[in-house]
């Protein structure tokens, strides 16, 4: 009984944050964080926006609405925690979801295995 008491206050412990072990947290959760390097980590906690871009065939700035290659491989490049939209962003309910979707395949779709998915 007294050894049920003792991993059930650990347990309790690590759910609240209270437990140093973190290979016990990675254990206990199956947490996609447990497998990531540092820098993911710091990634995660950057969330860029893509209101304006001109690509190279572009004669100048456009409100960043559809996915280009470009923005595609630096989500891809970096693991960020998501990309925030503005209202340069969103048109019509169809583009939005289509441009949303696109940066959401481009952040799980990479090589390197990551598949880690934005926010």
């Amino acid at each position: 009984m007294k050894g049920e008491k003792r991993n059930e206050e650990k347990h309790t412990q690590t759910l609240y944050g209270f437990c140093n072990d973190s290979r016990y947290v990675c254990q206990l959760t199956g947490n996609i964080s447990c497998k990531m390097t540092l820098r993911q980590k710091i990634a995660q906690m950057m969330m860029p926006d893509f209101r304006k871009w001109q690509t190279e065939s572009d004669s100048g700035q456009k409100n960043f609405q559809v996915m280009n290659d470009e923005v595609a491989q630096i989500i891809k490049d970096y693991d960020f925690g998501g990309v925030i939209l503005f209202a340069e962003n969103v048109a019509q309910t169809d583009q939005t979801l289509k441009l949303t979707t696109d940066l959401q395949e481009a952040a799980t779709g990479g090589t390197d295995g990551s598949n880690i998915p934005l926010l």
